[in-house]
C-alpha cells in the first residue's frame, strides 16, 4: 500500500508533468499568435495597401471625369451633348480617354474662341482638328502634341515641318 510520502511524490511529478505540458502548449499558442499576427501584416501590405491605391486612383479618376464634363458644359454650352457623341465616336478610334479627348476638344475651343472665331464656328473647327488628329498615323493625346510641337519650336525657332528654304524665302533680302 502506498503511503502518504509516496502518493505525495507521485502527484508533485504529475503536477510537474502537467506544468511543463502547460508550459509547451503556452509557447504553441504564443508562435501560433506571432504567426497570425506576421500573416496580418503581410496581408495589410499585400492586399490592403493595394486596394486603397486602386479606391484612390478610381476617386482622382473620377474627379479628373468630372472636372472635364464641368469644362466641356463651360466651353460648349448647348453643343455640349453633341460634342460629347463626337467625342464618344471619335473613342472608338483613337486611343485615349474621354478626359483627355474633352481636354483636348476643350483647348482646341478656347484656343479658336480666342482668335475670334463664333462659337459654332470653332466648334466645327475643333471638331475638324480632332477628326485629323484621329486619323494620323501618330495619334497622341494633346499634351504631347503639345509638347513635341512647343519643344520643335524652341529648338529651330520654326514650326515642324516648315523647310529651311521656305523660310529663307519670306526674309527680306
Amino acid at each position: 500500500m502506498a503511503t502518504a510520502a509516496t502518493l505525495s511524490i507521485k502527484i508533485l511529478a504529475d503536477i510537474s508533468d502537467l506544468e511543463q505540458g502547460l508550459s509547451k502548449s503556452d509557447r504553441a499558442v504564443l508562435r501560433l499568435a506571432d504567426s497570425m499576427t506576421d500573416a496580418g501584416k503581410r496581408m495589410a501590405i499585400g492586399i490592403t495597401a493595394p486596394l486603397v491605391a486602386i479606391g484612390a486612383a478610381f476617386a482622382k479618376s473620377s474627379a479628373d471625369n468630372v472636372a472635364s464634363a464641368m469644362q466641356m458644359q463651360r466651353a460648349f454650352g448647348e453643343s455640349e451633348k453633341s460634342m460629347n457623341s463626337f467625342i464618344g465616336s471619335l473613342m472608338k478610334s483613337v486611343p485615349a480617354s474621354d478626359t483627355e479627348l474633352r481636354g483636348l476638344a476643350v483647348s482646341t475651343d478656347t484656343l479658336l474662341r480666342s482668335m475670334g472665331m463664333t462659337a459654332p464656328a470653332a466648334e466645327r473647327m475643333t471638331e475638324s482638328v480632332m477628326k485629323l488628329a484621329a486619323t494620323s498615323p501618330r495619334t497622341t493625346t494633346s499634351s504631347s502634341v503639345w509638347h513635341r510641337t512647343h519643344s520643335r519650336r524652341r529648338s529651330t525657332g520654326r514650326c515642324a515641318g516648315w523647310s529651311n528654304s521656305a523660310s529663307q524665302s519670306t526674309k527680306p533680302t
